[in-house]
């Protein structure tokens, strides 16, 4: 075709499908953009090639790509409950929709869907409509901060009252897009005022990062899928497959229903029976966990929360009809199970059941091994695991069960409710797939379902119990036999004979037949121990171990403090150095220590004695990380001690151990059964040769004793005898040298800890310290003042060190250090920096302070600040005709007036008193705005214009708006 004109549109001398595609300036251009956005998902990637244009990305190429997300599910912003326009406008709006009930909706669950819809319209359309309006005043806000920005660098100064009000209207617009992120980015932990660091910003794109899965390989085919829809095909197929019941035996169903006996009384059965009540379904909604996933229709339960007094009635008669709002229901008929499970559901199994604790599980399995290695009988110890255990309940063999256990029609038609003709789909990277039905398997996150599945797995344990072929262990001093332990379905299994195994695995067997369950061999574990520890067989398929892992703990036949507590230990250590980059203050510090690192090892602090090389690193972690890897500056001890105490209530972790301990006293003193306390008992009377009430009421048994026993119990008895245990008119106690003893039963770890922490810590040195310069302080009110509010953490960092003199200025650093090379010229030029000139006498201090004396006219006849007032508040009688306001500005002053010094010693900066004085009252409006806003009711608000507001003096209410006098 000569008349064809070969040039490309570019200009080029020819059009190929190399040239088109590749090396056109056209194609060169829009695969460079592309490759520019590549570049930000992956920085190492190369140019694209003319094979991947022409014929797709190679796979390696393929799995660096970002997936192409879908529009995912719609999910109601809790931050719109704080409008008071929206919850207006859902208050109209129910009242008008409850006019529509009579129409010609179906039933009462049509019309509550449809209530649901139009509400999800109504709150997308607000929304949308308020993220529009916000848009528009940040433009005209940052519009009015240019130009008064140019007003008031020429000289206007009228301009900079404006300009501060519209430059704090921004930085609210800015904090609540910062708290946004930060629900997006999942940050549980964050504390007020923490700068903004590489941490958070990265944090939102990691979470999103981890909700993708770029590929996926077919467990049939062996394919790897990339493509996003494929990706999704798979995960459907498998959960589907996952949630099919297979067909179960109906006469190994009768066999195991023949070992059930326990059923519950007439009164239990009708307990759980008829309709829900409005007082069920409050419960339960007030127990739910803020802040969570909602259900599929987007609304979660803090919706129902805020509109309980509108929505209560009506939700409570439409959960009556049929399945809606599934959490709600499910909480209030888990209650009701909650009631009665442990009626039916023996003393071996602890999950779920009111009054019995994992801890049991640890302490028995830990005492058996003992027990063993003394009396040197063979012993195996099981741990046999269920593959898919809440995915694999068969919902025929559940309601066979509940029949058998007593449980009335209503109370099985609830279930059935829950768990049957329901629908399931699958969401992976923002795409649903399409719904399936599931045939079995209870969900895990519901709350009812870790309560119904310890009713199926209690007929395992009923047949186990019951099996005269399954040889367990004797329980010394009782006629009880030990031979399972269970937590839901981490099951724990003792046999003393070859047959006894074999026997397990057939009762295992019978119950995968009735139940649908099945044993995964693959992570099922034995161990031999006793007179079988030399034993090198590895018989049934499981995996034989010389260190065991149940629920937390490690054991093996010897030393296992190793195994058991490196791993906690090294999570510890790794959680706190993840900590050290943020910008924390001492009592964020104490909070991340206490809630986020020592939670570790709590569960194991329960029940096996902390090793030595443990303590010391424990320490070293908690420490380093707390002084911010310098020396410390007050005791431990005093740190350890709550704030009203002058600490920051930095968890003592040797002594919560020590008061953990004690708890197993009090327990083993309660009536409710347990196997473990025949061990309890058994070690006590072996070794000390006296009953254990003895033990733990006489003073002057023979101590050396205790170190007969096995470590645990020795730990436990010094443990008591140091929180001066004993027995008060044949009571046991703790604290019986004290003339209020807590009796036994009144103890919890809590009362046991500060009971230690007493009797163990002195008073903080800072008292004996000032004692001789100024007369008697008031050290209480000292430490209230100091801790006045939490909003303001920096602020309390330096009045906590400056009370426990802790603060070093430049004097202190010549005169007690012997540093003659410091310069201890006060930045205001006076010959000396120490801590009275400092806060009192220099001009910096005599300007702010007195700035802050001139709004003490709400008490006119109040005489001047002395210097001890201004270092550690305000005394007693002084303090009742103060109001709050005026006592937090003396802790600002004293946090400006030391950053004013730091700038001027570490970085050069010379401020003057009135740049000190205008960062001050900054500070202070910021404090007041955030304080306001937390106000709620009408007596908050009064309370806070009288104490934070001084009567009004200081600012007042316009409408919504907070305003400022000073």
């Amino acid at each position: 075709m000569a008349h064809v004109d070969p040039q490309c549109f570019c200009g080029a001398d020819e059009e190929t499908l190399e040239h088109l595609f590749f090396e056109c300036r056209v194609a060169r251009l829009v695969t460079g953009w592309i490759f520019f956005n590549l570049l930000q998902v992956d920085p190492t990637a190369n140019k694209f090639t003319v094979d991947e244009l022409l014929f797709g990305f190679t796979t390696d190429r393929r799995r660096k790509i970002p997936l192409s997300h879908g529009p995912g599910v719609w999910k109601f912003n809790t931050f719109l409950l704080d409008d008071a326009d929206y919850c207006s406008l859902v208050r109209s709006f129910w009242t008008f929709w409850k006019t529509q009930e009579d129409q010609s909706l179906v039933s009462p669950l049509d019309w509550w869907d449809q209530d649901k819809f139009y509400l999800c319209e109504v709150t997308r359309c607000f929304a949308r409509a308020r993220a529009a309006k916000q848009v528009k005043h940040k433009r005209a806000l940052n519009k009015q901060l240019t130009q008064l920005q140019r007003r008031f660098d020429a000289g206007d100064s009228a301009a900079f009252a404006e300009l501060c009000s519209i430059q704090e209207e921004l930085c609210a617009i800015h904090l609540r897009k910062a708290r946004a992120s930060q629900v997006r980015a999942r940050c549980r932990w964050a504390e007020e005022g923490e700068t903004s660091s590489a941490f958070f910003l990265s944090l939102e794109k990691k979470h999103r990062a981890k909700q993708s899965v770029s590929s996926i390989r077919d467990p049939d085919s062996g394919i790897v899928h990339h493509d996003p829809f494929a990706i999704l095909g798979t995960w459907q197929q498998y959960y589907q497959k996952l949630f099919t019941a297979d067909v179960c035996d109906a006469a190994a169903q009768d066999a195991v229903l023949a070992q059930l006996t326990r059923t519950l009384s007439k009164a239990e059965t009708e307990s759980c029976e008829g309709l829900l009540t409005i007082e069920e379904c409050h419960r339960g909604l007030a127990g739910m966990f803020r802040g969570k996933t909602p259900g599929s229709d987007g609304f979660p339960m803090e919706i129902f929360v805020s509109f309980w007094d509108v929505l209560g009635v009506d939700l409570v008669r439409v959960l009556n009809c049929a399945y809606v709002d599934y959490k709600i229901a499910t909480r209030a008929i888990s209650g009701r199970l909650l009631g009665v499970i442990g009626s039916v559901v023996g003393s071996d199994q602890t999950c779920g059941v009111p009054g019995r604790t994992i801890l049991e599980n640890l302490t028995l399995i830990r005492d058996l091994i003992e027990y063993a290695d003394r009396a040197d009988m063979p012993l195996a110890l099981l741990s046999l695991d269920q593959e898919k255990a809440f995915d694999r309940v068969d919902w025929a063999f559940l309601q066979r069960i509940l029949s058998k256990f007593g449980f009335g029609d209503s109370f099985r038609q609830w279930i059935c409710l829950f768990y049957t003709e329901v629908q399931s789909a699958v969401v992976i990277n923002g795409w649903t797939s399409s719904f399936f039905q599931p045939s079995r398997g209870v969900r895990q996150g519901c709350p009812l379902s870790p309560r119904l599945y310890v009713l199926c797995i209690e007929a395992l344990a009923c047949m186990i119990t019951a099996s005269p072929d399954i040889e367990g262990v004797a329980l010394p001093g009782c006629d009880q036999v030990f031979k399972y332990s269970g937590y839901a379905y981490d099951t724990s299994i003792a046999v003393t004979s070859d047959v006894s195994m074999a026997a397990t695995f057939d009762v295992y067997a019978l119950y995968e037949k009735a139940s649908g369950a099945k044993l995964n061999r693959g992570k099922s574990k034995g161990m031999w121990l006793g007179a079988w520890k030399s034993r090198q067989d590895s018989p049934y398929g499981i995996q034989w171990v010389k260190e065991l892992r149940v629920l937390g703990g490690t054991f093996s036949a010897g030393d296992y403090s190793v195994p058991t507590w490196e791993p906690p230990v090294s999570k510890l250590e790794q959680r706190l150095s993840a900590w050290k980059g943020r910008q924390l203050t001492l009592q964020g510090k104490g909070t991340v220590i206490n809630m986020l690192a020592l939670s570790q090892i709590w569960h194991l602090c329960h029940v096996f004695v902390i090793p030595e090389w443990a303590i010391k690193r424990i320490k070293k972690a908690v420490w380093a990380f707390f002084w911010s890897g310098r020396k410390d500056l007050v005791a431990r001890r005093t740190v350890c001690l709550p704030k009203a105490q002058g600490g920051f209530g930095v968890i003592n972790f040797e002594l919560k151990a020590k008061a953990f301990s004690v708890q197993w006293v009090r327990r083993y003193f309660s009536p409710t059964p347990g196997k473990w306390k025949a061990f309890f008992s058994f070690f006590l009377l072996s070794c000390l040769s006296i009953m254990p009430v003895h033990a733990f009421s006489l003073a002057n048994f023979p101590r050396r004793l205790i170190s007969l026993l096995p470590s645990y119990y020795q730990f436990l008895l010094r443990a008591w005898f140091q929180f001066d245990g004993g027995a008060v008119d044949a009571l046991l106690s703790l604290d019986v040298s004290s003339n209020r003893p807590h009796s036994l039963p009144d103890i919890n770890s809590h009362t046991a800890y500060v009971i230690g922490r007493r009797l163990v810590t002195p008073e903080p040195h800072c008292i004996g310290k000032f004692r001789p310069t100024y007369s008697p302080l008031y050290w209480s009110q000292s430490w209230d003042q100091v801790h006045l509010t939490t909003l303001d953490r920096p602020v309390v960092d330096v009045n906590w060190k400056i009370a426990h003199s802790v603060l070093y200025t430049a004097s202190r650093l010549v005169n007690s250090f012997g540093m003659a090379n410091i310069n201890v010229l006060c930045h205001c030029r006076a010959d000396e920096e120490s801590l009275e000139h400092l806060f009192f006498e220099c001009a910096y201090a005599r300007i702010l302070v007195g700035w802050v004396f001139v709004l003490m006219v709400v008490c006119p006849s109040a005489p001047p600040f002395t210097v001890e007032e201004l270092l550690f508040g305000v005394n007693t009688n002084r303090c009742r005709n103060v109001p709050k306001i005026i006592l937090w500005m003396l802790q600002v002053v004293k946090h400006h007036l030391w950053v004013a010094r730091c700038d001027f010693r570490f970085c050069g900066v010379l401020r003057t008193e009135a740049e000190c004085l205008k960062a001050m009252i900054a500070r202070l409006k910021f404090l007041l705005k955030v304080v306001a806003g937390r106000c709620r009711s009408p007596s908050q608000i009064r309370s806070f214009e009288k104490q934070w507001l001084a009567n009004n003096t200081l600012g007042h209410f316009e409408g919504e708006k907070l305003v400022f006098s000073f």
